[in-house]
């Protein structure tokens, strides 16, 4: 606990404490759904046309929020009822993320003339991933889309939604591509990992987890 002793004697700064306990929270099966409830209430009220979870690290929240926006208002918001998970990452060649949504931007403008776009992701380091998101689907739907962020994590005032503010906890799975059961090639297309087992364990875990919170929430309604 040293960090901590330091950070209370040296700057007495209570927030850079807050941060250093909140960054030992792990996101995981057991808790996920307390990250993911902020983001669906923002999706219910919002109703976004199209939702990219950019993966790796928004897979697991991805798959919790869509799974526990069904528990609590049914068939989900976007045209399609679906969530789309792209690799989207300003390490990866902007052509190849263009190539990757540049699709599904066009068919959901054939849809709605001025569509909604939520972009959900685990955590952003600065403003700068949002912005080149931001320019690119301004770019691919010729201005008429708008484009809103939610993060499962930190993000501040530079996102429309997010599930802990002021937490920079990490998911327990973050890295792991057995239990996302996904990889992508050099060309980024995903691919269904050899062994499932380990994945289909995670996410039926996390869906009794997100079966659980949404009996609670529905108690207290």
């Amino acid at each position: 606990m040293s960090r901590l002793v330091e950070a209370i004697e040296k700057r007495n700064d209570f927030r850079q404490v807050r941060d250093f306990l909140s960054s030992k929270v792990t996101v995981n099966p057991e808790n996920i759904s307390h990250f993911a409830h902020p983001i669906v209430n923002f999706i219910f009220e919002e109703k976004p046309d199209y939702v990219i979870a950019c993966d790796r690290g928004a897979r697991l929240i991805g798959l919790a929020t869509h799974m526990l926006y069904k528990e609590l208002y049914g068939s989900f918001p976007t045209r399609d009822h679906s969530i789309s998970f792209r690799k989207i990452s300003r390490k990866i060649p902007t052509e190849l993320v263009r190539d990757q949504i540049e699709e599904d931007i066009k068919k959901v403008l054939k849809l709605n003339k001025e569509p909604k776009v939520f972009i959900l992701d685990d955590w952003m380091y600065s403003g700068k991933t949002k912005k080149w998101i931001e320019e690119l689907i301004d770019n691919l739907s010729d201005g008429k889309a708008t484009v809103l962020f939610g993060l499962m994590v930190g993000g501040g005032n530079r996102v429309d939604i997010s599930g802990d503010r002021h937490s920079f906890a990490y998911c327990d799975k973050r890295n792991r591509d057995q239990e996302r059961g996904v990889y992508y090639d050099s060309e980024m297309k995903p691919h269904r990992n050899e062994s499932l087992r380990a994945s289909l364990q995670y996410k039926r875990k996390i869906s009794q987890k997100v079966k659980n919170f949404a009996r609670e929430i529905r108690g207290k309604d």
